[in-house]
């Protein structure tokens, strides 16, 4: 079946058929995933990653959860700011051997960087073992994020913090317009010509569209026991970063 079917088929409360569609369609994009991201984010991605970390202490010997991990570019930034220990955890395995070549590539000590295939859902990790958990841009993909977040809660040490970075539409009447013209009407064409399938690169635009629209992440932040919340809107609303601690209660 082609993504094209797949994507008219695609029902975003169907979580089985979500979970085997993110895999296939993010083991089928890795090779331009970075692209992808550069061009939904008009190439600040760069700078978002490094600002969702201004506020963070971490000491070389904490751990780092980089969860929907992909390529790995969130898990770097916070190893070369850091020197701490990098798990990188993600559902499609093509992504993360592209995150392992990376850091092969840029010479990083290969021995903080420890690499699992795996869903958000259920973490094979133990309870209260992560100092810090970043995702940037996945968790819109996730199919059932209310049950990740208790999982990231489990995992996740007192006192530890998560971040997620996501897409979203921008409030501004103008901004939104100009925005949405382009990740439906551009996008598309743009990752046709790149990669050859129009259709992965019409997801991505339609999962944001979608998440914004059914997604409360700050209340299931809530309900998973998170606190100290915070909704930090970036670059006219383009991207939200989300911030919460797992505190004593």
């Amino acid at each position: 079946m082609s993504y094209n079917n797949k994507l008219n088929e695609f029902n975003m409360d169907d979580q089985e058929s979500k979970k085997i569609f993110v895999k296939q369609l993010f083991n089928s994009i890795y090779r331009t995933y970075d692209l992808l991201n550069h061009l939904l984010s008009f190439g600040i991605d760069i700078y978002w990653r490094k600002k969702s970390l201004h506020k963070v202490f971490l000491r070389d010997t904490d751990v780092c959860l980089d969860l929907a991990a992909g390529t790995g570019d969130y898990g770097i930034e916070v190893y070369k700011k850091f020197k701490c220990s990098i798990i990188g955890y993600d559902i499609a395995e093509n992504s993360l051997n592209v995150f392992k070549e990376k850091v092969r590539r840029k010479k990083l000590d290969e021995s903080k960087f420890t690499f699992v295939v795996g869903e958000a859902e259920n973490l094979n990790l133990p309870d209260e073992s992560i100092n810090l958990i970043t995702i940037a841009f996945g968790i819109r993909n996730f199919y059932d994020s209310q049950k990740a977040l208790y999982e990231m809660y489990r995992v996740l040490k007192t006192g530890g913090q998560v971040l997620i970075l996501e897409f979203s539409l921008p409030k501004n009447k103008i901004i939104r317009a100009i925005y949405k013209f382009y990740f439906e009407k551009i996008l598309p064409l743009i990752g046709w010509i790149i990669s050859k399938d129009k259709s992965a690169y019409k997801y991505l635009p339609e999962s944001v569209k979608l998440f914004e629209q059914e997604k409360d992440i700050a209340g299931e932040m809530i309900k998973a026991g998170f606190r100290e919340i915070s909704i930090k809107p970036l670059t006219f609303g383009i991207v939200k970063l989300y911030s919460a601690k797992k505190t004593l209660e």
